[in-house]
């Protein structure tokens, strides 16, 4: 801070843009000023909280990294998009609308398009045995064919 603006602040008493000090000398006058004026220094939590709080954001920090190695190495949009279409026949609703209708007399109040979710969700449910072969098995070729190409 130059001295034209430490006249300004401490003797005029006048406020200015924080900002409007250099950054190398921002933080430094900050904390002097917080010091100068009865402030505690920063918090830092007794050793029993600070021991749970050093494992939850190492584990944290550890599953971030691990999923970004993960999406590296596993295209994930393109297993959906291939087990979608690979189950569409067997799982998709062929005739919507009459499904709907024949639902909807049963069930009058309600939505349409909460019938169609549901039935697809019920569907899906029960082949989730199923899906969960196929996603392996697309993992393992993926992971196979990385490791063939030299990836």
């Amino acid at each position: 801070m130059n001295n034209v603006e430490l006249e300004y602040f401490e003797e005029q008493q006048l406020r200015f843009e924080i900002n409007g000090i250099d950054s190398d000398e921002r933080i430094p006058y900050v904390e002097e000023q917080l010091e100068r004026h009865g402030i505690r220094p920063k918090y830092v939590p007794p050793e029993d909280e600070l021991a749970e709080r050093v494992e939850e954001d190492f584990e944290a920090t550890i599953r971030a990294r691990v999923g970004l190695a993960l999406n590296s190495v596993i295209d994930e949009a393109a297993i959906v998009d291939q087990v979608t279409e690979e189950l569409r026949g067997e799982l998709q609703l062929d005739d919507a609308e009459e499904f709907i209708r024949e639902s909807l007399e049963i069930h009058p109040y309600e939505a349409w398009d909460s019938v169609l979710d549901k039935e697809h969700r019920r569907r899906v449910l029960g082949a989730r045995g199923e899906i969960e072969a196929m996603v392996r098995d697309h993992v393992v070729t993926m992971v196979t064919d990385d490791y063939e190409d030299g990836e």
